[in-house]
């Protein structure tokens, strides 16, 4: 097994080495262009400067089990890697002879399902193999129909196994250093899924939600919210939001300095790690068609370097505007863009377009309005770090 000829194989490549150069040989076009797939890499990245026990070793990762993570999937096809018996049957067809109908194939392991559908359309005669592979493609592919089915036949007689044994690791490098580490690409990678989120379409009806991200610098960024809302339930005594934060610190949600209401309270919950708790309890209940102002800021810190770069709003309530703003010194992001997700979990993007600059008090401004944005979509101004 291995990636195709000429490229560089995954043992070969490691988190760091991409982190620090991204060499043009090594790393595709698209691991380096795609700004989900850095901010992953960083993430990992951080989990190994914190890991005193590779004494030296690099880590080299998984592609396939990257991407997963990333679009929360098991999908076999995103990996670099062909196997076996995909290399053998490729040669045939690169360099020419004689053809493989009929023939036998002699492999390590039984083939998986992939590379028993091509054995099966290559007419393939007898399937040699050591060890049973586990899956399906016994009873699934191979004796599929009753005309040219390949024949599986367990080898008997004397094989090296012990010799091999001695060149080949017991286990992939990639599971051995995730023994040793205790460091999961996969899980660190996957989105915060939001578990108890409460839905306010049943409570509230947004007339205006305004989110300003004023990012001074990574030890100085804060995030604030105002919202304008009429209650559409009765007796509604509190609010429960939660906030996404991918950076290095998360120091809480407050009332705005300049809301100087005595209406409402905001408090913390105990989480450890995002998506981020509050509560906005109300001193006395509200009930249906009453008028609701509410302002808060987040106080956040991203010394480490790992955020993604991002901000954004997921739509809970029918909400008749959304403003969402970046404000932050010039020339320090760049490729600022509107984008929509058609879902909540920010995977199904439908559309993306560049945000425009203004430059208001030596600062640059974005600004993505959207009028009456759609319920369960995503909106946000994504960019690069220049």
């Amino acid at each position: 097994n291995d990636v195709p000829e000429g490229q560089v194989s995954c043992n070969l490549r490691n988190i760091t080495s991409f982190c620090m150069d991204k060499d043009e040989n090594t790393y595709s076009k698209y691991e380096k262009t795609d700004m989900q797939f850095y901010n992953s890499l960083e993430l990992i990245k951080k989990q190994i400067s914190s890991c005193d026990v590779l004494k030296g070793r690099t880590f080299p990762y998984c592609f396939k089990d990257i991407y997963n993570g990333m679009k929360e999937s098991n999908n076999q096809v995103y990996t670099r890697s062909l196997h076996a018996e995909e290399n053998a049957f490729l040669q045939i067809s690169k360099y020419g002879g004689k053809g493989v109908k009929g023939g036998n194939l002699f492999t390590t392991a039984s083939p998986c399902e992939l590379c028993a559908k091509k054995a099966y359309q290559l007419g393939i005669h007898n399937i040699y193999y050591i060890d049973p592979y586990p899956g399906i493609s016994l009873n699934h592919i191979l004796t599929f129909g009753e005309n040219n089915n390949p024949k599986m036949k367990l080898f008997q007689g004397a094989i090296g196994v012990a010799y091999i044994l001695l060149y080949k690791p017991y286990i992939a490098l990639k599971d051995e250093l995730e023994l040793m580490t205790n460091i999961n690409c996969k899980k660190i990678v996957s989105k915060p899924v939001v578990k108890t989120l409460d839905r306010d379409r049943d409570k509230l009806e947004n007339l205006s939600i305004e989110i300003i991200f004023r990012f001074e610098s990574r030890e100085k960024i804060r995030c604030e919210r105002n919202m304008e809302a009429t209650v559409k339930s009765e007796n509604l005594n509190k609010i429960e939001k939660y906030n996404i934060w991918t950076g290095s610190t998360y120091e809480g949600i407050y009332k705005l300095e300049s809301d100087e209401s005595d209406d409402y309270t905001v408090k913390n919950k105990e989480d450890v790690k995002s998506p981020y708790g509050y509560v906005i309890e109300f001193k006395n209940e509200k009930h249906k068609g009453d008028k609701i102002k509410i302002c808060t800021y987040t106080r956040v810190e991203d010394e480490e370097h790992i955020m993604n770069p991002y901000i954004g709003h997921i739509v809970t309530a029918d909400t008749n505007k959304l403003v969402i703003k970046v404000m932050c010194p010039q020339k320090i992001i760049g490729n600022v863009r509107e984008i929509v997700y058609a879902d909540m979990d920010m995977s199904k993007l439908i559309k993306e377009k560049e945000c425009k600059k203004k430059i208001v008090d030596n600062l640059e401004v974005y600004e993505f309005v959207v009028e009456k944005p759609n319920m369960f979509y995503s909106y946000s101004i994504e960019w690069k770090f220049i």
